[in-house]
Protein backbone atom coordinates (compact mmCIF):
# COMPACT_ATOMS: atom_id res chain seq x y z
CA UNK A 1 0.00 0.00 0.00
CA UNK A 2 1.36 3.61 -0.88
CA UNK A 3 0.51 6.64 1.26
CA UNK A 4 1.52 10.15 0.92
CA UNK A 5 0.96 12.51 3.67
CA UNK A 6 2.99 15.29 5.81
CA UNK A 7 5.89 13.96 8.31
CA UNK A 8 4.83 12.77 11.30
CA UNK A 9 6.73 12.70 14.80
CA UNK A 10 6.60 9.33 14.99
CA UNK A 11 8.45 8.95 11.65
CA UNK A 12 11.77 9.46 13.21
CA UNK A 13 12.75 6.67 13.42
CA UNK A 14 11.82 5.78 9.80
CA UNK A 15 13.24 8.64 8.23
CA UNK A 16 17.05 7.74 10.67
CA UNK A 17 16.92 4.44 8.90
CA UNK A 18 15.78 5.55 5.88
CA UNK A 19 19.05 8.37 5.44
CA UNK A 20 21.43 6.10 7.39
CA UNK A 21 23.64 6.06 3.82
CA UNK A 22 23.87 9.77 3.02
CA UNK A 23 26.73 11.94 4.81
CA UNK A 24 26.34 13.50 8.47
CA UNK A 25 25.76 16.75 6.83
CA UNK A 26 23.14 15.48 5.02
CA UNK A 27 21.88 13.82 7.63
CA UNK A 28 21.46 16.45 9.84
CA UNK A 29 19.61 18.65 7.55
CA UNK A 30 17.34 16.04 7.03
CA UNK A 31 16.72 15.63 10.89
CA UNK A 32 17.03 19.05 12.18
CA UNK A 33 13.38 19.76 11.36
CA UNK A 34 12.44 17.23 13.84
CA UNK A 35 14.02 19.93 16.65
CA UNK A 36 10.66 21.80 15.39
CA UNK A 37 8.12 19.82 14.66
CA UNK A 38 5.73 21.87 17.13
CA UNK A 39 6.61 25.03 14.75
CA UNK A 40 5.90 22.28 11.71
CA UNK A 41 2.76 21.40 13.18
CA UNK A 42 1.30 25.05 13.21
CA UNK A 43 2.67 25.71 10.06
CA UNK A 44 0.69 23.02 8.09
CA UNK A 45 -2.74 24.42 9.74
CA UNK A 46 -1.78 28.07 7.94
CA UNK A 47 -2.93 29.47 5.37
CA UNK A 48 -0.63 28.76 1.78
CA UNK A 49 0.24 32.15 2.02
CA UNK A 50 1.18 32.75 5.17
CA UNK A 51 3.53 29.48 5.99
CA UNK A 52 6.67 30.32 7.47
CA UNK A 53 8.35 27.06 7.44
CA UNK A 54 9.21 24.21 5.34
CA UNK A 55 6.64 21.60 4.76
CA UNK A 56 7.75 17.86 4.51
CA UNK A 57 6.45 14.94 2.72
CA UNK A 58 7.08 11.35 2.61
CA UNK A 59 6.16 8.38 0.51
CA UNK A 60 5.55 4.79 2.22
CA UNK A 61 5.17 1.68 0.59
CA UNK A 62 3.71 -1.28 2.96
CA UNK A 63 4.60 1.07 5.98
CA UNK A 64 8.32 1.98 4.90
CA UNK A 65 9.78 5.36 3.87
CA UNK A 66 10.83 5.32 0.36
CA UNK A 67 11.14 8.94 -0.14
CA UNK A 68 10.39 12.40 1.28
CA UNK A 69 10.78 15.97 0.07
CA UNK A 70 10.57 19.54 1.63
CA UNK A 71 9.59 21.99 -0.18
CA UNK A 72 9.33 25.33 1.02
CA UNK A 73 8.26 29.18 -0.38
CA UNK A 74 10.97 31.63 -1.75
CA UNK A 75 11.68 34.46 0.88
CA UNK A 76 8.92 36.05 1.15
CA UNK A 77 6.98 35.14 -1.37
CA UNK A 78 4.25 32.85 -1.33
CA UNK A 79 3.72 32.66 -5.22
CA UNK A 80 6.89 30.86 -5.87
CA UNK A 81 8.28 27.31 -3.68
CA UNK A 82 10.96 25.39 -4.23
CA UNK A 83 12.25 22.15 -3.71
CA UNK A 84 14.50 22.50 -0.85
CA UNK A 85 15.46 18.85 -0.85
CA UNK A 86 14.23 15.38 -2.73
CA UNK A 87 15.32 12.00 -1.69
CA UNK A 88 14.33 8.66 -3.29
CA UNK A 89 15.72 4.86 -2.57
CA UNK A 90 17.32 3.14 -5.40
CA UNK A 91 14.26 1.78 -7.82
CA UNK A 92 11.85 3.62 -6.93
CA UNK A 93 11.51 5.86 -8.93
CA UNK A 94 7.69 5.57 -9.93
CA UNK A 95 7.27 6.34 -6.33
CA UNK A 96 9.14 9.73 -6.60
CA UNK A 97 6.66 11.07 -9.60
CA UNK A 98 3.87 10.32 -7.22
CA UNK A 99 5.35 12.42 -4.79
CA UNK A 100 6.35 14.97 -6.88
CA UNK A 101 3.22 14.90 -8.59
CA UNK A 102 0.87 15.00 -5.52
CA UNK A 103 3.01 18.08 -4.10
CA UNK A 104 2.48 20.31 -7.31
CA UNK A 105 -1.13 19.60 -7.51
CA UNK A 106 -1.91 20.49 -3.92
CA UNK A 107 0.18 23.57 -4.01
CA UNK A 108 -0.93 24.30 -7.63
CA UNK A 109 -4.82 24.53 -6.50
CA UNK A 110 -4.01 26.79 -3.53
CA UNK A 111 -2.42 29.53 -6.50
CA UNK A 112 1.38 28.74 -6.37
CA UNK A 113 1.82 30.33 -9.35
CA UNK A 114 5.76 28.44 -10.12
CA UNK A 115 7.43 25.53 -8.14
CA UNK A 116 11.45 25.15 -9.02
CA UNK A 117 13.79 22.17 -8.25
CA UNK A 118 17.44 22.13 -8.12
CA UNK A 119 18.97 19.08 -9.50
CA UNK A 120 22.45 17.89 -10.08
CA UNK A 121 23.00 17.22 -13.78
CA UNK A 122 25.04 13.80 -13.27
CA UNK A 123 21.57 12.85 -11.47
CA UNK A 124 20.20 11.59 -15.29
CA UNK A 125 17.05 9.71 -13.48
CA UNK A 126 15.79 12.93 -11.51
CA UNK A 127 16.49 14.67 -14.28
CA UNK A 128 13.89 12.75 -16.44
CA UNK A 129 11.92 12.52 -13.42
CA UNK A 130 11.33 16.21 -13.58
CA UNK A 131 11.25 17.03 -17.13
CA UNK A 132 9.45 13.63 -18.97
CA UNK A 133 7.77 12.99 -16.02
CA UNK A 134 6.29 15.64 -13.76
CA UNK A 135 6.42 18.42 -16.98
CA UNK A 136 9.12 20.73 -15.45
CA UNK A 137 10.65 22.76 -17.75
CA UNK A 138 14.64 23.42 -17.52
CA UNK A 139 15.54 27.31 -16.79
CA UNK A 140 19.52 27.12 -17.34
CA UNK A 141 22.03 26.58 -14.36
CA UNK A 142 23.59 27.82 -11.65
CA UNK A 143 27.36 27.45 -11.50
CA UNK A 144 29.18 27.78 -8.67
CA UNK A 145 33.23 28.65 -8.83
CA UNK A 146 35.61 28.59 -6.24
CA UNK A 147 37.51 32.40 -5.89
CA UNK A 148 41.06 32.01 -5.39
CA UNK A 149 40.78 35.00 -3.47
CA UNK A 150 44.79 35.78 -3.14
CA UNK A 151 44.15 37.16 -6.29
CA UNK A 152 41.71 39.56 -5.47
CA UNK A 153 43.32 40.56 -1.69
CA UNK A 154 45.88 43.21 -3.32
CA UNK A 155 43.62 44.74 -6.20
CA UNK A 156 42.48 48.60 -5.34
CA UNK A 157 38.68 49.13 -5.88
CA UNK A 158 37.50 51.98 -8.25
CA UNK A 159 35.19 54.62 -5.95
CA UNK A 160 35.45 57.18 -8.83
CA UNK A 161 31.82 57.52 -9.95
CA UNK A 162 30.15 54.75 -7.29
CA UNK A 163 29.88 53.77 -4.15
CA UNK A 164 29.14 51.03 -2.00
CA UNK A 165 26.99 51.37 0.81
CA UNK A 166 24.44 48.53 3.04
CA UNK A 167 21.23 47.65 1.62
CA UNK A 168 18.18 49.09 3.19
CA UNK A 169 14.61 48.19 2.80
CA UNK A 170 14.05 51.16 0.77
CA UNK A 171 16.11 49.61 -1.91
CA UNK A 172 14.42 46.63 -2.37
CA UNK A 173 12.48 47.99 -5.56
CA UNK A 174 15.69 49.26 -7.35
CA UNK A 175 17.30 46.05 -6.54
CA UNK A 176 13.87 43.85 -7.59
CA UNK A 177 14.07 45.66 -11.24
CA UNK A 178 17.65 45.46 -11.20
CA UNK A 179 17.42 41.70 -10.93
CA UNK A 180 14.36 40.99 -13.14
CA UNK A 181 15.69 43.13 -16.15
CA UNK A 182 18.74 40.92 -16.37
CA UNK A 183 16.66 38.01 -16.78
CA UNK A 184 16.27 36.58 -20.32
CA UNK A 185 12.97 36.51 -21.44
CA UNK A 186 12.02 33.59 -21.98
CA UNK A 187 12.54 32.75 -18.05
CA UNK A 188 10.82 35.98 -16.45
CA UNK A 189 7.84 34.57 -14.85
CA UNK A 190 9.06 31.68 -13.05
CA UNK A 191 12.44 33.43 -12.31
CA UNK A 192 11.83 36.68 -11.58
CA UNK A 193 11.40 38.00 -7.90
CA UNK A 194 9.19 40.61 -5.75
CA UNK A 195 10.81 42.85 -3.47
CA UNK A 196 9.38 41.39 -0.07
CA UNK A 197 11.99 38.82 -1.31
CA UNK A 198 14.63 41.83 -0.34
CA UNK A 199 13.18 42.00 2.66
CA UNK A 200 13.76 40.41 6.42
CA UNK A 201 11.48 37.95 7.07
CA UNK A 202 9.60 38.18 10.87
CA UNK A 203 11.29 34.80 11.55
CA UNK A 204 14.96 35.55 10.53
CA UNK A 205 16.07 33.92 13.71
CA UNK A 206 14.99 30.38 12.48
CA UNK A 207 17.34 30.29 9.59
CA UNK A 208 20.78 28.91 9.94
CA UNK A 209 21.52 30.81 6.80
CA UNK A 210 23.00 34.70 7.22
CA UNK A 211 23.11 36.62 4.36
CA UNK A 212 24.09 40.55 3.88
CA UNK A 213 23.51 42.71 0.19
CA UNK A 214 25.69 45.87 -0.14
CA UNK A 215 24.17 48.15 -2.82
CA UNK A 216 26.48 49.94 -5.81
CA UNK A 217 25.24 53.12 -5.99
CA UNK A 218 26.24 56.40 -8.40
CA UNK A 219 27.79 59.31 -6.70
CA UNK A 220 25.76 61.53 -8.25
CA UNK A 221 22.50 60.61 -9.92
CA UNK A 222 22.23 58.07 -6.47
CA UNK A 223 20.65 55.28 -8.97
CA UNK A 224 21.28 51.80 -8.12
CA UNK A 225 24.34 50.17 -10.27
CA UNK A 226 24.30 46.76 -9.34
CA UNK A 227 24.11 45.07 -5.90
CA UNK A 228 25.90 41.75 -4.33
CA UNK A 229 24.97 39.58 -1.97
CA UNK A 230 27.26 37.27 0.43
CA UNK A 231 25.83 34.39 1.97
CA UNK A 232 27.11 31.48 5.08
CA UNK A 233 25.38 28.92 6.74
CA UNK A 234 28.87 27.92 8.81
CA UNK A 235 30.94 30.81 8.79
CA UNK A 236 33.65 29.14 6.58
CA UNK A 237 31.86 28.46 3.04
CA UNK A 238 30.81 31.86 1.52
CA UNK A 239 28.06 32.31 -1.54
CA UNK A 240 28.55 35.73 -3.80
CA UNK A 241 25.96 36.74 -5.72
CA UNK A 242 26.58 39.52 -8.08
CA UNK A 243 24.25 41.74 -10.44
CA UNK A 244 25.25 44.67 -12.18
CA UNK A 245 23.79 46.62 -15.04
CA UNK A 246 24.76 45.68 -18.07
CA UNK A 247 26.78 48.64 -19.30
CA UNK A 248 28.55 48.36 -15.65
CA UNK A 249 30.44 44.71 -16.18
CA UNK A 250 33.85 46.26 -15.28
CA UNK A 251 32.93 47.05 -11.46
CA UNK A 252 32.80 42.84 -11.05
CA UNK A 253 36.40 42.38 -9.96
CA UNK A 254 35.82 45.18 -8.15
CA UNK A 255 32.63 44.07 -6.42
CA UNK A 256 34.51 40.53 -5.55
CA UNK A 257 37.22 42.13 -3.83
CA UNK A 258 35.21 44.36 -1.93
CA UNK A 259 33.13 40.92 -1.20
CA UNK A 260 36.61 39.77 -0.02
CA UNK A 261 38.10 42.60 1.99
CA UNK A 262 33.99 42.45 4.12
CA UNK A 263 34.64 38.83 4.52
CA UNK A 264 37.83 39.10 6.08
CA UNK A 265 36.61 41.59 8.90
CA UNK A 266 34.71 38.81 9.96
CA UNK A 267 37.10 35.16 9.64
CA UNK A 268 40.78 35.16 8.60
CA UNK A 269 39.82 31.61 7.26
CA UNK A 270 37.46 30.80 3.94
CA UNK A 271 35.84 29.60 0.94
CA UNK A 272 34.01 32.26 -1.67
CA UNK A 273 31.92 30.86 -4.08
CA UNK A 274 30.74 32.80 -6.64
CA UNK A 275 27.29 32.13 -7.49
CA UNK A 276 27.14 32.66 -11.77
CA UNK A 277 22.99 32.72 -12.59
CA UNK A 278 23.04 31.74 -16.13
CA UNK A 279 19.78 32.91 -16.82
CA UNK A 280 21.52 36.59 -16.15
CA UNK A 281 22.16 38.42 -19.58
CA UNK A 282 25.78 39.28 -18.39
CA UNK A 283 26.40 35.98 -16.97
CA UNK A 284 28.93 35.24 -19.72
CA UNK A 285 30.58 38.14 -19.56
CA UNK A 286 30.86 36.97 -15.61
CA UNK A 287 31.92 33.37 -16.75
CA UNK A 288 34.62 34.46 -19.30
CA UNK A 289 36.33 36.92 -16.58
CA UNK A 290 36.29 34.04 -13.63
CA UNK A 291 37.85 31.78 -16.09
CA UNK A 292 40.74 34.33 -17.52
CA UNK A 293 41.54 34.34 -13.79
CA UNK A 294 41.21 30.64 -13.33
CA UNK A 295 39.38 30.38 -10.92
CA UNK A 296 37.84 27.01 -10.38
CA UNK A 297 33.70 25.29 -11.41
CA UNK A 298 33.11 23.49 -8.35
CA UNK A 299 29.28 22.78 -8.82
CA UNK A 300 26.45 23.20 -11.28
CA UNK A 301 22.86 22.94 -10.40
CA UNK A 302 20.52 22.50 -13.15
CA UNK A 303 17.23 24.79 -12.62
CA UNK A 304 13.69 23.47 -13.77
CA UNK A 305 10.41 25.10 -13.15
CA UNK A 306 6.73 23.88 -12.54
CA UNK A 307 4.40 26.73 -13.91
CA UNK A 308 0.99 26.62 -13.97
CA UNK A 309 -0.91 28.13 -16.94
CA UNK A 310 -1.44 27.15 -20.06
CA UNK A 311 0.66 27.18 -22.79
CA UNK A 312 -1.26 29.76 -26.17
CA UNK A 313 -0.39 27.39 -29.01
CA UNK A 314 -0.96 30.59 -31.65
CA UNK A 315 0.41 34.21 -30.54
CA UNK A 316 -1.05 35.88 -33.48
CA UNK A 317 -4.70 35.27 -31.72
CA UNK A 318 -3.46 37.18 -28.38
CA UNK A 319 -4.91 40.12 -27.39
CA UNK A 320 -2.28 43.12 -26.41
CA UNK A 321 -3.09 42.81 -23.05
CA UNK A 322 -3.92 39.43 -21.73
CA UNK A 323 -3.99 37.06 -18.52
CA UNK A 324 -2.93 34.04 -17.91
CA UNK A 325 -4.92 31.65 -15.44
CA UNK A 326 -4.19 28.99 -13.50
CA UNK A 327 -4.96 26.15 -14.81
CA UNK A 328 -5.81 24.21 -11.50
CA UNK A 329 -8.18 27.04 -10.22
CA UNK A 330 -8.96 29.61 -12.76
CA UNK A 331 -7.67 32.41 -10.72
CA UNK A 332 -5.83 34.92 -12.42
CA UNK A 333 -1.48 34.73 -12.11
CA UNK A 334 -0.12 36.77 -14.66
CA UNK A 335 -0.94 39.88 -16.63
CA UNK A 336 0.74 40.63 -19.88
Amino acid sequence: MINIRNLSFFDIFKLKKFVSNVSNEEKFNYLIYFVFYPLMIINQLMPIFIKFFPEIYTISQNDKIKGFMIIQSRKNNPYKWEIKQFLISDNSYELGEQLINYVVSKYAAKGVETILAKVNPDDKNKIDMFSKSCGFRYCLDYQYFLIKTAYYKNRVINSENCIYRPFKDSDAKGVTELYNQNISQYYKFPLSKIPKEYQETAFKGLSKKMSAITVLEDKFSKQIRGYLKIETENNYNYILEIVLLPSFEYYFEDMITYAISQIIKRVCNFDLYFKNNKFHINSETFEKTINEIDNELKQTDMIFAKDFFKKIKDIENVPKSSIIYNEFNGKPVYKM
